[in-house]
């Protein structure tokens, strides 16, 4: 029972070393862009895919953006709000590094979103995404009825 409890509190000690980072907290991307957000993970060696759980979540009304359960790709509760416009570059997670696309932005977009991972143990941290609609120069003209007076 003793190497149980010993094992037991190394784990927990080890578990509580993993740690979700967010280099950037704030992302700033105009409407019609494409923003690619970062949360990195410690890995240790090789990724072991079956042992990775990624999940990104838009905080208000918990809106499911992207999922990776187990090394598997799971969109079924995706919202719709996201379908067809997200990506997860799996190539970088093997760098610890989870990167998620958010192709042509909407405005409805902006808000606070929340990387979770678990890899042994687990944490997550938030980034906020703001939007910004274009400025154009609006050209006014006068068109001639072809009268002159």
């Amino acid at each position: 029972p003793l190497f149980l409890y010993i094992f037991l509190f190394y784990w927990h000690f080890l578990n509580a070393l993993f740690t979700v980072e967010a280099p950037q907290s704030l992302y700033t991307v105009e409407h019609g862009n494409n923003v690619t957000m970062e949360c990195t993970f410690p890995v240790n060696g090789k990724l072991k895919f079956r042992d990775l759980s990624v999940s990104w979540e838009k905080k208000d009304g918990l809106k499911q953006v992207y999922e990776l359960v187990e090394g598997e790709e799971n969109l079924k509760n995706q919202h719709s709000d996201f379908r067809g416009r997200i990506k997860l570059l799996k190539e970088n997670l093997n760098l610890g590094q989870s990167l998620l696309q958010i192709i042509d932005v909407k405005l409805r977009d902006a808000g606070v979103y929340r990387c979770v991972i678990v890899y042994g143990g687990a944490d997550y941290k938030t980034i906020h995404l703001t939007v910004k609609a274009p400025y154009r120069i609006i050209n006014q003209g006068v068109v001639s009825t072809g009268h002159n007076e």
